[in-house]
């Protein structure tokens, strides 16, 4: 094996990552002018005989579970609403336990220790959609939804082969 300089190597190395910043820099800005021109014109996208540039949507949805509990079937709000309780002071929650006989007051103490997160589960409620079960009409007020744009760069054909200099 021929001797390598580990500097030079090294050097090499921040040079190309400084080139790949400023090549990445370059392209958001162009994909900026584009953003900028797909909301002018209302067009959704361009081409030449290299690529396609076009606009990419990502819908994010919030759902306000104790909505939801209103408004579907509690069957069906069981199985979309995944529940996790984290205990805030196991040792108190533990002693509540020793004793056998609850009374209400100590019901709702043990209530206070256990924080209880719900969070609907996107891919059973998407079930639901598609047979039918829920409806987006049925679930009105129970969700936030935005929608994220964003500019996209399909290449049409690019060498499969990138010349490497040794």
């Amino acid at each position: 094996m021929s001797k390598v300089n580990i500097q030079k190597v090294i050097d090499d190395i921040v040079h190309v990552t400084n080139q790949i910043a400023g090549l990445n820099m370059i392209l958001n800005d162009r994909k900026n002018i584009m953003a900028r021109y797909f909301e002018k014109t209302g067009n959704r996208q361009r081409e030449n005989d290299d690529c396609l540039v076009y606009v990419q949507e990502r819908t994010n949805i919030e759902y306000d579970v104790d909505m939801l509990k209103e408004v579907l079937p509690k069957e069906v709000y069981k199985d979309v609403v995944d529940m996790s309780a984290t205990i805030s002071d196991w040792r108190r929650f533990a002693k509540l336990l020793n004793k056998m006989n609850l009374s209400k007051d100590q019901m709702r103490d043990i209530r206070s220790l256990v924080n209880v997160e719900k969070k609907v589960n996107q891919q059973k409620l998407s079930k639901y959609y598609e047979t039918g079960e829920v409806s987006i009409s049925s679930l009105k007020g129970c969700y936030n939804a935005s929608v994220k744009k964003s500019v996209a760069v399909r290449m049409k054909s690019s060498s499969p082969e990138i010349p490497i200099k040794e």
